[in-house]
């Protein structure tokens, strides 16, 4: 019996007119319950024993074999990330962190591999123009990260693209001159 229906109940036979939520309260600070708790008894069974992979209902909804997202992306397509505006373009490489058999790479570093093989250690590719969406080849530029750091430590990095080549040399002449 629920404390909705006892409470008319109990209000009768005592004469008081007390809601729902004083009963409720009165039972609990007296430590009355109904017996349940919602446990299984020692010995007894649940309902469903021997029921091996039992399913309910929802067969509708849920995914059938062989059906693909509609948001799958075939391979090759491009994505412009939100926090950096890097272009990203799908591969079909085993991604190493997730073992999925595809993942999505910086464009400029792929089509640099490409073009010229494997990024060296220590090396990264930049843009000549400073615009990450133009990732044609001619714009391309393989520098070290030594290279970057100091252009960036001198705020070189926007300088336009007919500099850039002097910009680096410029990076060279100061880190050897740190050295010596």
């Amino acid at each position: 019996m629920s404390v909705k229906e006892l409470t008319p109940l109990f209000n009768s036979k005592f004469d008081l007119s007390e809601s729902v939520n004083q009963v409720k309260a009165f039972l609990k600070n007296h430590g009355i319950t109904s017996g349940r708790t919602g446990h299984f008894k020692k010995g007894q069974e649940s309902w469903n024993k021997g029921m091996k992979g039992l399913q309910i209902g929802g067969e509708e909804t849920r995914f059938k074999k062989g059906s693909t997202p509609p948001n799958r992306k075939p391979i090759g397509s491009e994505r412009i990330c939100k926090k950096d505006g890097y272009i990203y373009i799908k591969v079909a490489e085993r991604n190493p962190h997730t073992g999925h058999p595809t993942r999505y790479r910086l464009k400029q570093r792929y089509l640099w591999e490409q073009h010229h093989g494997p990024i060296p250690k220590g090396m990264t590719v930049a843009f000549r123009d400073n615009d990450k969406t133009n990732c044609d080849i001619e714009n391309l530029m393989l520098i070290s990260r030594a290279q970057l750091a100091m252009i960036n430590r001198f705020g070189l990095a926007n300088s336009p693209a007919e500099m850039k080549d002097t910009t680096i040399l410029f990076a060279d002449l100061t880190m050897k001159l740190k050295a010596a």
